[in-house]
């Protein structure tokens, strides 16, 4: 791939489908982080944060499904397709973990699970981006 065929590929979305619960969840925990940059004065990653935010809703708007569910989203159990950049992708896939790590500090954890929901779709989304990190 030569540099400039790189570059676009990172621009270009990625389509992801997952069930509606864990977006909602990447949206709460992005919703997190949103709130905290907004507090520590990062605008760059408010600003990453609400477009990841963003293209949530708008595809829960597009569902067909969306009047069904609640507050806004298709109903759980539905599948929504979200489109972002590789970048924004990856910015989710950290905060999902950063989060996770966060909530393991103040949170008992069940010992018979292995990982958090959270750490799953992190694990879930990194593999679809094809993202080892």
């Amino acid at each position: 791939m030569t540099a400039p065929e790189a570059e676009n590929a990172t621009i270009e979305p990625i389509l992801i489908a997952m069930p509606v619960e864990d977006w909602q969840i990447i949206d709460g925990t992005i919703d997190n982080t949103v709130v905290m940059a907004a507090t520590d004065g990062d605008n760059r990653r408010v600003d990453q944060g609400q477009n990841v935010r963003e293209a949530g809703w708008e595809a829960a708007r597009a569902h067909p499904r969306v009047e069904d569910g609640w507050g806004g989203w298709p109903p759980q159990g539905e599948e929504i397709a979200i489109a972002l950049p590789f970048a924004s992708w990856r910015f989710v896939v950290g905060e999902l973990r950063r989060w996770d790590l966060i909530d393991a500090d103040v949170e008992i954890r069940d010992p018979n699970m292995p990982e958090s929901q959270s750490l799953a779709i992190a694990h879930l989304v990194a593999q679809r981006i094809g993202d080892g990190s």
